[in-house]
């Protein structure tokens, strides 16, 4: 599962509009930041003990923008307005490596922290822009690839070949290009089998 889910977005549009009386228009502005709601995902993971591999997955993840939308009409002077852009990441993939920093057992119970890097690609659909007067389809499609830094704090229970595992993931860093994730946390609950 993934909430806090927040990206930043360099881009701007400049498309034609409806007004909601039905006129034409143009609509212009810029996007910055996209919110997105809260996920669910699955999560494949080799765990060698301090070291850990994991590959992430979300699909169709819905998110909007906030934005200040310029929207013009022939012969009127041009309106500032509040706007929303519906945003859908169609496909979310992270591939990380977790080093473990601490551990402390008692029994069967683990709890470690530690680092994180990883890799991620995303493909986000930039839709549809409504604001107090108009409606307009942006329709643009990218695909962000990047690089993240964070931390984890992770608690398993082994008992022989079998674990069951709940890890909770925080970015503290991206980098790439297009969109980026500037805040994500990911909670990961599963079992496992050790050979």
């Amino acid at each position: 599962m993934m909430w806090a889910n927040k990206w930043s977005i360099a881009g701007s549009f400049s498309v034609d509009g409806t007004l909601k009386s039905g006129s034409s228009c143009c609509a212009t502005g810029e996007l910055s930041s996209i919110a997105f709601s809260d996920s669910r995902g699955f999560t494949l993971g080799l765990d060698m003990g301090a070291l850990e591999f994991v590959m992430v997955g979300f699909q169709n993840t819905q998110g909007r923008a906030v934005t200040t939308a310029s929207i013009c009409v022939d012969g009127f002077p041009d309106s500032h307005e509040s706007a929303v852009v519906d945003i859908q990441t169609n496909w979310h993939l992270v591939l990380l490596a977790r080093g473990t920093v601490l551990e402390s057992r008692i029994g069967p119970f683990v709890a470690e922290t530690g680092w994180e890097l990883g890799l991620f690609g995303a493909g986000i659909e930039i839709r549809k822009g409504v604001s107090a007067s108009a409606v307009f389809d942006i329709n643009e499609d990218i695909v962000s690839i990047g690089g993240v830094m964070g931390s984890f704090v992770s608690v398993s229970c082994n008992l022989g070949t079998f674990q069951a595992k709940s890890v909770l993931d925080v970015t503290l860093k991206s980098l790439g290009r297009d969109a980026l994730p500037i805040t994500s946390m990911m909670l990961s609950v599963g079992v496992g089998f050790g050979f």
